[in-house]
């Protein structure tokens, strides 16, 4: 994992959340800007899988349970498509309020997978 990569896609996490958040306080369907940063989202997630699996080919491996850091990030993949499948099937404003959870729990899924590679000593 690399460090400043993690942060930015924490950020960019935050940021999906808090727009998403704004239009569904407007009472707005998911619109081009919510389903984007997901969209985006979900393929910075998709670069962090490529990292990892460079890293460890590399020999770099987390601090942590390789198994817990592997299930988060299987997980953190699939979240984003699921959401943007999601809010194009369902145009309501709740469709655009999973965005906004769907972009929290993918921030809040990349600071616990930082904290195993980099934090976390067995």
């Amino acid at each position: 994992m690399i460090e400043w990569f993690s942060y930015s896609v924490i950020a960019l996490a935050l940021v999906s959340t808090l727009v998403s958040v704004g239009f569904a306080i407007a009472g707005s369907p998911p619109n081009d800007y919510t389903l984007g940063l997901t969209a985006l989202l979900g393929l910075s997630i998709l670069a962090q899988v490529v990292i990892t699996i460079w890293l460890q080919v590399a020999g770099s491996s987390p601090t942590g349970d390789i198994v817990e850091y592997w299930a988060y990030l299987a997980t953190a993949l699939v979240l984003a498509p699921a959401a943007i499948a999601w809010g194009l099937i369902e145009r309501s404003r709740w469709a655009t309020i999973a965005l906004a959870v769907v972009g929290f729990s993918l921030a809040v899924m990349m600071y616990r997978m930082h904290e195993i590679w980099f934090v976390q000593v067995m």
